[in-house]
């Protein structure tokens, strides 16, 4: 099962974007995802909440894609750390890329991690 945790409100950064206007991000979200729908648990809440529904030590991969303030990442690392299976995966995206606030923590609760594309990635 693959789990993706939104509000699909958008963020503040996107307010202007025509899916965020008219109300229609999570359909357009389901229609990009219909071929793993089967696969795919949409769970309409903040990450922080979502991050409650897991143990610890239950998850295989985490990549975090939500807030690009410093504050927010951190506590989205934070709170998904500890759900990650040891030898498993956390990443995260925008990583690098001009988001200042990700990079600061990222490094700061991470360390060293592998940069991808606009991406970070680090095996537990």
């Amino acid at each position: 099962e693959i789990y993706a945790v939104d509000t699909w409100l958008g963020s503040e950064e996107h307010a202007g974007e025509e899916c965020i206007k008219n109300g229609t991000l999570y359909e357009e979200f389901l229609a990009n995802v219909k071929p793993v729908s089967r696969q795919l648990v949409p769970l309409r809440m903040t990450s922080l909440k979502g991050a409650n529904f897991f143990p610890d030590q239950s998850l295989d991969a985490v990549f975090i894609d939500a807030a690009h303030d410093y504050e927010n990442v951190k506590a989205d690392i934070l709170a998904w750390l500890p759900k990650v299976k040891k030898g498993g995966l956390i990443g995260g995206h925008d990583y690098q890329c001009g988001w200042g606030g990700v990079d600061l923590a990222v490094q700061q609760t991470m360390g060293e991690v592998e940069a991808l594309e606009n991406s970070w990635l680090k095996q537990l």
